[in-house]
Formats: structure tokens, sequence, C-alpha cells
């Protein structure tokens, strides 16, 4: 089963060498660090959104800025495996723990999304790290792990401001736990 694994993982990042395909990423994700490449951070025009870059657009502009835009897909499919790594070490049983991994890399969303520059698998790294944070919070107490999973929140919130619903999955958490 570790074989089967580590085969898919490695195929992702066979896949993470293509040329960037995905018409989000070419037309929004990429196409904003390139704009904030040539202008040097200024302000877009264009959109009042984007006046300042979030975390994915960061990893996206380091990837441009050294002419190789197949990195920005590197960089998310390294948290995806990150994100991974993460669930991984909390479960105990090893064989469980090899098996719901080879379930969640073989998702349909988590084979599309593990070879595209989105910021997606950014937020789902920052989500589970803060609700596992909050889970050792629960379990061994200690304040620093509620202040890290509200760092780990912030910076999930710098990426997309989706994970605000999260953000109150674990404020609710909080005051029922507590």
């Amino acid at each position: 089963m570790r074989f089967i694994v580590y085969l898919i993982i490695l195929i992702y990042f066979a896949f993470s060498f293509l040329p960037v395909y995905e018409r989000d990423s070419l037309l929004y994700h990429l196409a904003i660090s390139k704009v904030w490449l040539t202008n040097n951070f200024s302000s877009l025009d264009f959109s009042h959104f984007f006046y300042y870059p979030s975390l994915g657009f960061f990893f996206n502009y380091l990837a441009l800025k050294i002419n190789l835009p197949v990195l920005a897909n590197l960089f998310h499919l390294l948290f995806f495996l990150a994100t991974n790594l993460l669930i991984f070490r909390k479960i105990k049983e090893k064989n469980i723990a090899f098996l719901i991994l080879l379930l969640f890399i073989t998702l349909q969303p988590s084979i599309r999304f593990s070879y595209a520059a989105y910021t997606d698998f950014y937020l789902l790294f920052f989500s589970t790290a803060s609700f596992l944070l909050i889970k050792e919070w629960y379990e061994r107490g200690g304040f620093v792990y509620v202040f890290l999973a509200a760092v780990s929140l912030g910076v999930g919130l710098n990426t997309k401001y989706n994970i605000a619903i999260m953000g109150m999955v674990l404020f609710f958490m909080l005051i029922f736990l507590s």
C-alpha cells in the first residue's frame, strides 16, 4: 500500500512539471502575479479587490520572478502534501493512516487541483493546521495551541477569505469545548 501512495505522489510531481493550462490559473492566479511583477506591486486599476498580494499570489510571483511558472504548480502540490502529512502524523495506526492517505490523494478534487496553480490547497493546509491545533488545545491544554491556530487561520485569511467560515467553526468549537 505504501508503494501505491508513493507512486501516486510521484505521478503528482510529474504532473506539476507540465505547463500551466488551467483556465483559472492562466486568467486569474498567474495573471495577477504577472501584473505585479511588471508593475512592482502597484495597485491594479481594473480591480478593487487586489490592492495587496495574498499568500498564493506571492508564491506565484516568486515562480514568475525566476521565470519558472511551473514552480507555482509545485508550491501548490507541496501544500497538498504538507496537509497530508499533518493528517498522517495525527493517526496512531500507520496502516489506517496510509489507507486514509491513499483515499485522500485519489479523490477527484485532489487529483484535479494537485497540478494547478490555485489557492485551494493553501486554504486546506491552514484550515487543517488550525483545526488540529484546536484539537491539541482540547487534549493537552495551553494557550499556545489557540494562538498558533489563530496565526494559521490569519495566514489562511491572507490567502483567501473563504477560510473565514472555518474561523467561525473554530470559534464555536472553542466556546463549546471550553
